[in-house]
């Protein structure tokens, strides 16, 4: 059976680079274009990174992938670090400068749903 992984966080978690270093198909951010980029990946396997997704409710993010793709989903949730995440996020702007998160990490880390503790797979540290 195929696997689906969501994985999920603040900016500057480690999400993408943890999703590169699997080896599947990776689909960054998919709430900029929903569920458009995912259509292909029905019974394939995928990562799948997006940072809103920690607002939003665990089970109905579940729900909605699990219909829409048809196979189970693992859900991996970075913690809520703030400080770290700033730490990352400003080291990526020397090589990203148009890619400023500030405002978005004040917002997720205040709108942070505790569920996703609750319904982890995985619990990871914020990357270092």
């Amino acid at each position: 059976m195929s696997k689906t992984i969501m994985i999920t966080g603040l900016p500057g978690s480690g999400k993408t680079r943890l999703a590169n270093s699997l080896g599947l198909p990776v689909v960054d951010d998919i709430s900029r274009d929903i569920f458009k980029n995912l259509a292909q990946y029905r019974h394939c396997d995928v990562v799948i990174t997006d940072p809103m997704a920690i607002t939003a409710s665990p089970y109905r993010v579940e729900k909605h992938l699990e219909k829409f793709l048809d196979q189970p989903v693992e859900f991996w949730v970075f913690e809520n670090d703030y400080d770290q995440c700033v730490i990352n996020s400003n080291a990526r702007l020397r090589s990203e400068p148009s890619r400023t998160v500030d405002g978005l990490l004040r917002y997720l880390t205040k709108n942070f749903n505790q569920e996703w503790f609750v319904r982890a797979d995985r619990i990871l540290p914020v990357w270092r």
